[in-house]
């Protein structure tokens, strides 16, 4: 049987195209719109986990504890070659009262996070255990910020100097790396107001520094999350915003994004197509609607379906479908989803005293 070409366009994708912005300079990071709040930080970014992170106009939240909440650049990459880069950010402990603080938490950079392979999708699973990945792991990733009880840290490294409760709700970060050799060189600073009030210096031995660059907020000591492990931490958490790198060392490509539409499925039995998408944690409180659309292209009727489907009690529904049972002479409650005798007006169905998922 010869099919008939079809052209399916979808929209989907401008949904929450809202929450982020490009910039035209690409040594910058992709600016975060300051007019809107929504989970999903927008197609440039990707959070660990999804819905641990929110974007309330233009300040990017942690909102819930974690064992390794981050927030990763998908279009700047540190370089394989040598080099220089600096990050800075402004970030804050966020007023979260009633929880049990028992573990120093970190709060700042992380960078040279690398995958089994170096590849921006791969990198943001670098933590993984189980299933031979720790096989495939590489170098572990590189921290630069600070604690909530107020020390700073890059690696292992934790400072004596302890920040005051002032700045640990308001301050900015900055972070310049140096690869030279296996010598990284990492200077860490930490402003309020303009001046300095405290900072770090280290150098690290390792042959390589490469991979994703990205913002976390987790335990010190990061607990090793093993496949299929659903438990669920909480601790203190913090607020960033005005996120930037520059650098020979980095490397930006603004085509490596991440849509919403995480992916997508589809059935087709007795010639009827129906399509599912999968989207990524949007809003809270969701200001987005979905309604019943009817598209005929190609020759092939399309119908969005899925906000139509019926909320009240079954018995309404089959007295409602009682015209339809009578067309086919049969009550086939399993065929009741799908409905292929053109000669049925659907608008039947349609009726006030039916309650649907989506509007009429």
């Amino acid at each position: 049987m010869k099919l008939p070409k079809l052209l399916l366009i979808l929209a989907l994708s401008g949904i929450a195209y809202g929450c982020a912005k490009t910039n035209s300079e690409d040594s910058s990071l992709p600016a975060l719109t300051q007019d809107v709040t929504c989970t999903w930080i927008g197609p440039e970014y990707w959070t660990n986990p999804l819905m641990n992170w929110q974007l309330p106009d233009g300040r990017l939240e942690c909102t819930h504890g974690g064992w390794n909440n981050e927030l990763h650049s998908l279009t700047h990459q540190l370089k394989e070659a040598e080099g220089n880069f600096e990050m800075t950010v402004s970030l804050g402990l966020m007023d979260r009262p009633g929880l049990y603080d028992d573990k120093e938490i970190f709060a700042g950079f992380k960078f040279a996070a690398l995958g089994h392979k170096n590849d921006y999708r791969s990198n943001l699973m670098h933590d993984f255990s189980g299933g031979h990945a720790e096989e495939l792991q590489q170098n572990l990733p590189v921290l630069a910020g600070i604690t909530n009880r107020g020390r700073l840290m890059i690696g292992s490294t934790l400072s004596e100097e302890i920040l005051s409760d002032e700045a640990l709700k308001d301050s900015k970060l900055s972070v310049s790396v140096s690869h030279s050799g296996n010598a990284i060189t990492i200077k860490l600073n930490v402003t309020s107001d303009e001046s300095e009030i405290a900072k770090l210096e280290t150098v690290l031995t390792r042959e390589s520094l490469t991979g994703n660059i990205a913002l976390a907020n987790h335990p010190v000591d990061v607990p090793i999350r093993a496949r299929h492990d659903h438990s669920d931490m909480d601790h203190p958490t913090f607020w960033f915003s005005d996120w930037d790198v520059s650098g020979s060392k980095i490397s930006a490509n603004l085509e490596q994004t991440y849509e919403p539409i995480l992916w997508t499925q589809y059935t087709f039995q007795n010639k009827v197509l129906k399509l599912m998408a999968f989207l990524v944690p949007m809003e809270s409180e969701s200001t987005q609607v979905a309604y019943y659309t009817s598209l005929d292209l190609g020759g092939v009727s399309f119908a969005l379906i899925n906000d139509r489907k019926f909320k009240s009690a079954p018995g309404d529904i089959l007295e409602a479908m009682e015209p339809l049972f009578k067309m086919r002479g049969d009550k086939n409650y399993s065929k009741m989803d799908t409905i292929n005798e053109e000669s049925f007006d659907t608008r039947a169905l349609d009726r006030e005293d039916l309650t649907l998922l989506g509007q009429r």
